[in-house]
């Protein structure tokens, strides 16, 4: 995924969430987020974007003309990559990931629950507030626990220590 996909995503994340810092989204413009985020549910590299998204501290995207800086989407783009991921796990995951993807995957989401729990240095606490943390948190351990149901024993012997 180039940077200008990346953005064209995050993008229609804002728009069909109503990120703060926006000023006003037109209903052509969410429609069309609407229509890009279904698309991009059917990208054949979806998961590894998807990755690369829940491993990123903050997400952001320029503020429109009346909007001050950056518009922060890292809470609604985590929770969108999260989904996906989620909804992979339920139906393409056995059929379709080599162990070494398995253990990317595994890993980028245990990456994921530690930068949650531990804010990163000199971030002052973190970016999300305490309810943005705790929609993550309890997402970031339904995936954990899916993927444990798969996983556990067989394929992930060091699920406790991890």
């Amino acid at each position: 995924m180039n940077e200008t996909q990346r953005n064209s995503l995050l993008s229609a994340i804002a728009f069909s969430s109503g990120a703060a810092g926006l000023s006003t989204i037109t209903p052509q413009q969410r429609s069309e987020a609407f229509t890009n985020l279904e698309q991009f549910k059917t990208y054949p590299g979806r998961i590894a974007a998807c990755v690369e998204i829940i491993g990123c501290h903050v997400l952001s995207i320029p503020g429109d003309m009346s909007a001050e800086g950056a518009v922060d989407v890292t809470v609604p783009a985590k929770l969108y990559a999260l989904g996906l991921i989620q909804e992979f796990l339920k139906v393409g995951y056995n059929s379709s990931l080599s162990d070494l993807d398995r253990i990317q995957l595994r890993s980028s989401i245990l990456v994921a629950a530690r930068q949650l729990a531990v804010p990163p240095a000199g971030s002052g606490g973190g970016t999300y507030d305490e309810a943005s943390k705790r929609i993550l948190a309890m997402k970031i351990a339904s995936l954990m626990a899916d993927l444990a149901l798969r996983e556990f024993p067989q394929r992930w012997e060091s699920f406790v220590a991890d």
